[in-house]
């Protein structure tokens, strides 16, 4: 029986109810006034329900949907505070009947939307948090009878947990099971409060794992048929293996991806099999996301919003390569971010120095997704100080000794004061960006992270903040990083790419003193994307460019004065082989190579302290890596000007001590600056001195985490002392917390900050 949840619209956003007919069943949505949608306007991407933006702030508790309303009263508080979006996760029930569906939803899901949007007040929407996986242990039957739509886990091939994504059945089962929800939710009293659905599949968050399931290997004969259209004779020369042929093609070997053929890379003209099945592994997967996305945009009508959690890049460097980067289905991103279909994305920020003093850094790409008119939301699962303190599990000594503790879950933050600093900070990480937003969220069991006055407090005077103050405006960053997916698909299962993204990120570029917006290679061909804004572009981990991206760099980044600072192997990787020459005419340097693999790593050891790139260095400055990496590439070019050395004590490849100059260096070209080195790591005092040489506005050069709007600007801080904060034009500074203003029409300013602390000024 059909429940009609009579709430009632309000003024500010009129929220019509959806017209139901007598017998219970919805009117077609396409007739009705409610509509949920991501519009991009000035460039940004809003949340706009029946015309009228809503702030993407929403709240999120952990308990399972048959126990949402045992934290009933934590989503009255938040509430309180004007974060009116809140998530609700629900089962699809795969592998029932549609009648057995129903009646979950009746039981379990109606009742907890209906208790969550009483105690909430008429403005709260709900948004849906769908999980698609069929697991194991919930559908052994199932799994029993389909023993080969299970996935199974290299490299000693156990049987997981979970239906592969490869598996057919699984798609048709989770399509249907969307569709009925699509059905059940537009027939029910409470569908004009359902703002939208977020799907999470696969291995929980769209991630997924490696998989050598028969279905995964059908999967990829299928795909190997698509890609080389049908001819045999172009997958044997591909592969350059005469017996190759699409009936009989298998997985790579496990053991495979731990070689290479150059130092850490394959090379496309010997190894194109591992490229291909990494282009698979990749596709498959956002190909099934897709699938499933657009069966649930059709199934609503397309009057609600649908999202994915994906687009993860910066993954915490806590495990063994294997279980990293390289396994997590990411690489087909830049296909989900042309899918119609798909109005956002979610992820958690990184895991890594997220505590006090720490850094905010979304998982997941948020400027591509801006590029590309979709919304970004960060889960903002910061343990607070109300988070119980449990001991850590990684403590050797705690069955000897309990009451010793070597760390803490995920960056606690211990105490009230320290976990508003990190709100704010990320609260700042997000709304300094158009186009993102944020879910807080109650991660343990019983909830109440935020039952404090003065963490409450402070998610209201944040709500307001981004009501109220912030605009849809463009990025302020003057620094653009270029990152990329499919080079990873072009390397041996690595740890050296945790230096090369992650370490990079969160110990030198998030602290250079200027924000940053970080894109994928493939955004620079997209129509719109804002080459003039950047005055240093950082080109991470593209190793692999094709050679209309070579074409475009050359073209559009490599001019009108701008500094490009390129890391280790650049453009290294094109279609069809290695190619040292395509690098050197990258990067307009002359670069020399020496295949060699260095188990432990090199350095580079500035020696050049005259440039004003290094001159404010200290004079003992080092950068680089401890992981194996290969080969070793150095600069050779008697036009550039060598700043740093490379070194390394090694005897691996025949070397027992490598020095080389040419490690970093720069050149001046007719209208653009190189600067190359050979490690990554470089620390954030010498990426401030390319940022500045390059024409970058330096806010703090405290080495503290900045994030900067046009009409924001938050520091964070790791240490107490001044601080000059510069402007970039005369500012009335207000800080929305103490009410008052600490400078008036000024371009630079010098307060105190404490330890741990985030001050966060408006422009007035």
């Amino acid at each position: 029986m059909m429940r009609h949840f009579g709430l009632r619209p309000t003024l500010l956003f009129s929220l019509i109810p959806t017209a139901l007919t007598a017998c219970g069943s919805s009117a077609d949505p396409a007739d009705s006034a409610w509509k949920a949608e991501v519009v991009v306007r000035d460039g940004a991407p809003l949340l706009v329900v029946n015309g009228h933006p809503r702030v993407p702030m929403l709240y999120r508790e952990n308990l399972p949907y048959r126990r949402q309303a045992q934290g009933i009263e934590h989503y009255a508080h938040i509430a309180k505070t004007g974060v009116d979006l809140f998530v609700f996760p629900v089962g699809l029930g795969l592998g029932q009947s549609r009648e057995q569906r129903e009646q979950s939803w009746s039981q379990y899901t109606d009742p907890g939307i209906e208790q969550i949007l009483r105690a909430t007040g008429d403005r709260s929407l709900v948004l849906l948090l769908v999980v698609t996986t069929l697991l194991r242990n919930s559908h052994r039957q199932w799994a029993q009878e389909h023993p080969e739509q299970m996935m199974v886990i290299p490299p000693a091939m156990t049987p997981g947990n979970r239906a592969s994504v490869s598996s057919p059945l699984w798609r048709r089962m989770a399509a249907a099971g969307l569709r009925d929800l699509a059905a059940h939710v537009l027939a029910s009293g409470y569908a004009d409060r359902i703002v939208g659905y977020c799907l999470c599949g696969a291995g929980g968050e769209w991630l997924d794992y490696w998989d050598y399931s028969p279905v995964a290997r059908d999967g990829f004969r299928r795909w190997l048929r698509r890609h080389y259209q049908e001819h045999d004779a172009q997958l044997r020369d591909a592969w350059r293996d005469p017996r190759a042929a699409f009936d009989s093609a298998e997985l790579p070997h496990w053991n495979e991806f731990f070689q290479a053929d150059l130092g850490l890379f394959h090379d496309p003209a010997r190894s194109r099999r591992l490229m291909d099945y990494f282009e698979f592994y990749h596709e498959d997967l956002a190909a099934a996301a897709s699938e499933l996305a657009g069966v649930l945009k059709k199934a609503v009508h397309g009057r609600q919003l649908v999202g994915l959690w994906n687009g993860y890049f910066f993954f915490p460097g806590w495990s063994p390569p294997e279980s990293g980067i390289f396994r997590r289905r990411q690489g087909a991103f830049d296909k989900l971010l042309a899918d119609p279909s798909i109005d956002f994305f979610v992820a958690p920020y990184s895991y890594r120095e997220r505590h006090p003093g720490g850094v905010f850094l979304p998982q997941f790409l948020n400027d591509s997704m801006r590029l590309h008119g979709k919304l970004a939301i960060t889960e903002e699962d910061t343990r607070t100080s109300l988070v119980p303190q449990v001991e850590d599990r990684y403590n050797p000594a705690r069955s000897q000794t309990p009451s010793v503790t070597i760390g803490d879950t995920f960056g606690l933050a211990p105490t009230v004061e320290e976990t508003v600093a990190v709100l704010k900070r990320n609260f700042a990480g997000c709304f300094s960006k158009p186009g993102h937003g944020l879910w807080y969220y109650c991660l343990g069991n019983n909830g109440g992270w935020y039952e404090h006055p003065a963490l409450r407090d402070t998610l209201r005077r944040l709500r307001q903040i981004a009501e109220h103050e912030l605009r849809a405006e463009r990025s302020a960053s003057q620094i653009a990083v270029i990152v990329s997916n499919r080079s990873l698909w072009y390397m041996k299962l690595t740890r050296f790419v945790d230096d090369l993204i992650m370490r990079q990120m969160t110990e030198g570029l998030l602290r250079v003193g200027a924000p940053c917006d970080v894109y994928l290679d493939t955004d620079l061909q997209h129509p719109r994307f804002p080459f003039d804004q950047y005055r240093l572009y950082v080109f991470l981990n593209t190793f692999y460019l094709d050679a209309a991206q070579r074409r475009l760099i050359k073209r559009r980044v490599e001019a009108r004065g701008r500094t490009v600072l390129w890391i280790f192997a650049p453009g290294l990787i094109a279609e069809q082989s290695l190619s040292l020459e395509r690098l050197c005419d990258l990067t307009g340097l002359q670069i020399k190579l020496a295949p060699v693999n260095l188990r432990k790593g090199f350095e580079v050891v500035v020696n050049d302290f005259d440039h004003p790139i290094t001159s404010a260095l200290s004079r003992n400055t080092r950068f680089g890596t401890s992981n194996e990496v290969g080969p070793v590439l150095w600069c050779e070019d008697p036009e550039a000007r060598a700043l740093g050395e490379l070194m390394s004590t090694d005897i691996t490849g025949g070397v027992a001590t490598l020095r080389r100059p040419g490690g970093l260096c720069v050149k001046t070209l007719d209208d653009w600056v190189s600067v190359w080195s050979a490690a990554p790591n470089l620390p954030s005092a010498l990426l401030r001195g390319i940022a500045r040489q390059a024409g970058v506005h330096i806010y703090s050069d405290g080495d503290d985490v900045v994030y900067a709007g046009r009409g924001l600007l938050a520091v964070h801080t790791s240490y107490a002392g001044p601080r000059t904060l510069k402007l970039p034009s005369r500012w009335t500074a207000y800080d929305p917390f103490e009410h008052r203003i600490l400078a008036k029409n000024t371009s630079q300013m010098t307060i105190q900050l404490p330890a741990r602390r985030t001050i966060l000024l408006l422009r007035r």
